[in-house]
């Protein structure tokens, strides 16, 4: 039998904001790519990278509640959102209990909001707490399992118990039940959002390279009309441009930067990889570094 929980709240809340960063999004993207460039591009340029995930997010939150079910059967509880499956097979469930029951208030960490509470937590008597829920405590119920605990919140919690009392009733031999598993997408699945070291090095290394744009779009007003671009060997200048022309020294930054996350995430899912995809994210500061001293050359031989 199949449940779903109430999905009415949650959509109107997360369809009301992602409906206003979208158009956040189009107004700072008309800023950047519209406008004369200056300054003021970079500062909503970098609103525009801010607010980009956020979209994604809520986006993806959306999704996993379009597709939010519970099913209960004879071999377990099955909970399905989005893309993210769960099978829990009757014989590794210890109880199914209200969260009315709880004698404290749990909420998941994370991005959630009234309709909508996904994520986990930690709890003393129940460990680790996977909520795939709509509505606040007092209305969810709690599958315990020797594992972990799920807080789920099936729109009609009565039947539910009662079709949880007959499966459990009708439970099939432990060898025709599925394992205790979770399905999650590739991405979600990947070791990077484990790192920590690697989810402060990519932003990290991002960050310079923001701040080269906006050294460039600083200096640009400030420039004469001709300045030298390219040195040969002696040092003497033997290629003149407009000051836009500077512009490629960051653009060559973010165009490594994008390859080497690119690529490093991808050897960061292998083990013995790892090492190399390290190396690739600290080249990022090395590229930057001399395209940094470059600039800098420039911006000073043009009396910037």
């Amino acid at each position: 039998m199949i449940f779903e929980p109430n999905k009415k709240l949650g959509n109107t809340i997360g369809g009301i904001a992602l409906g206003v960063v979208i158009l956040a999004l189009v107004l700072l993207f008309a800023l950047v790519f519209l406008a004369p460039f200056s300054f003021r591009t970079v500062i909503w340029l970098f609103v525009f990278l801010l607010l980009s995930p956020v979209a994604v997010l809520l986006g993806l939150r959306l999704y996993g509640l379009r597709g939010a079910s519970y099913q209960v059967s004879p071999s377990g509880i099955q909970i399905q959102w989005g893309t993210d499956k769960h099978n829990i097979p009757m014989h590794r469930i210890e109880r199914v209990m209200p969260g009315s029951a709880l004698d404290t208030n749990v909420f998941p960490r994370g991005v959630w909001w009234p309709g909508l509470m996904v994520g986990s937590t930690t709890h003393p008597s129940f460990g680790r707490i996977n909520f795939y829920a709509t509505t606040l405590q007092r209305e969810q119920l709690f599958v315990l399992t020797d594992k972990r605990t799920y807080a789920i919140s099936p729109a009609d919690t009565r039947a539910f118990l009662d079709a949880y009392a007959t499966a459990r009733e009708q439970e099939v031999a432990v060898s025709e039940q599925p394992e205790l598993s979770q399905t999650m997408p590739l991405l979600q699945r990947l070791p990077f959002w484990r790192d920590r070291w690697a989810q402060v090095l990519l932003p990290g290394t991002f960050f310079p390279l923001l701040l080269f744009f906006g050294l460039i779009a600083f200096n640009l007003s400030r420039l004469p009309a001709s300045i030298p671009l390219h040195f040969n060997q002696l040092g003497d200048p033997d290629r003149m441009g407009t000051p836009a022309g500077l512009l490629i020294l960051p653009v060559i930054g973010l165009v490594t930067w994008l390859a080497n996350t690119a690529l490093g995430i991808a050897l960061h899912s292998r083990p013995n990889q790892r090492v190399l995809s390290y190396v690739l994210w600290f080249g990022n500061l090395l590229v930057q570094a001399l395209l940094w001293a470059g600039a800098l050359y420039i911006l000073n031989v043009a009396g910037a």
